[in-house]
């Protein structure tokens, strides 16, 4: 099993998706994609991350410790594509979020 995974995460993948004219504005991140090549049943995740996050531990075994975090996924949008598709796509941006910083 592990090197049927190995050999299938080492093929080049023939699709393509390309992301244009990413657009912020107040509560909304808008993101054009272009579907190329792709195959049957394919999806395109769109990932809002954090880079950043600093949580002061209120209970349990942390307790008093403030925890560092990166990289931090605060939103997850899937888009069902279809060969050669293109479109729009909206995220709401979570309350408090500031693009520039990621924050």
């Amino acid at each position: 099993m592990r090197n049927a995974i190995k050999a299938t995460l080492q093929q080049t993948p023939s699709a393509q998706i390309t992301l244009t004219d990413v657009k912020l504005d107040n509560d909304k991140a808008t993101v054009n994609y272009q579907a190329k090549d792709n195959g049957k049943n394919s999806v395109l995740l769109l990932a809002l991350i954090e880079k950043t996050a600093v949580s002061n531990v209120k209970a349990g075994e942390n307790k008093g410790r403030s925890l560092a975090h990166v990289q931090i996924v605060r939103q997850l949008q899937t888009v069902i594509l279809t060969d050669g598709g293109s479109g729009i796509k909206d995220i709401t941006l979570p309350t408090g979020f500031t693009p520039k910083t990621g924050k």
